[in-house]
């Protein structure tokens, strides 16, 4: 979203019944960059009926975790395996203690068994599989290699036991089908749907754009 935009942002996709936002969490040691900051998630949680999805990208998760649910808990909140494989199985508790469910996610580096392991070893409520690399502005989405992790997952069974199957990168109009064709239920949204053809348009154009958008994203789903 664009930072001017917010509010406006947020109350179009409402009214289209869109109801999960997710908001990538970054201090830049974890990936280099800086994202937003927890009052924003208590102002949102605070004004609308909503959910929100907290992507931690940062060095002490479990510490941030504790920091920006005392403004508020949301419904789902990831982490990734890379940067906690000793911590995996405390953090889905610790996770669940606050009454949210835990999802994994895995950077393109994760192979489909290895994924697999960790689904069965810290047995969390989704994954999310990545197409970037997390916080590198300028790069080129890798989406089949994430609609290759989908498929193994998928034909070993294993995405029927999940509650959330994620994919963040590369989501677009052309991509959607194959994720969801591979078991992804949530797309995580940004430029290449959502936000297409958006920077710099502000206003009642920006708001009639967001929901034609938003109709090209269904399609592609139900193209599936």
């Amino acid at each position: 979203m664009d930072p001017l935009s917010l509010r406006d942002d947020v109350e179009a996709l409402l009214s289209e019944d869109v109801r999960c936002f997710h908001i990538d969490i970054m201090d830049g040691i974890r990936v280099r960059r800086y994202g937003i900051y927890p009052e924003v998630a208590r102002a949102l949680l605070g004004s609308y009926s909503l959910e929100l999805d907290y992507h931690f990208m940062v060095h002490d998760v479990a510490r941030a975790i504790e920091e920006w649910c005392q403004y508020g808990v949301p419904r789902k909140i990831s982490f990734h395996y890379n940067a906690e494989k000793a911590n995996m199985s405390e953090l889905v508790y610790r996770i669940h203690g606050l009454k949210a469910d835990a999802i994994i996610a895995f950077d393109l580096d994760v192979s489909g068994a290895e994924i697999m392991r960790v689904i069965e070893d810290a047995q969390p409520d989704g994954i999310m599989v990545l197409s970037i690399i997390p916080g590198l502005l300028r790069q080129t989405a890798k989406p089949l290699e994430a609609a290759d992790r989908l498929a193994y997952l998928y034909n070993k069974g294993i995405l029927d036991h999940l509650r959330y199957i994620q994919v963040d990168g590369g989501v677009t109009y052309a991509t959607i089908p194959d994720f969801v064709r591979n078991g992804c239920n949530e797309l995580i949204c940004g430029t290449g749907t959502l936000f297409n053809g958006l920077n710099g348009v502000q206003g009642l154009q920006r708001r009639i754009r967001l929901r034609e958008n938003l109709a090209k994203t269904r399609e592609a789903v139900l193209s599936a």
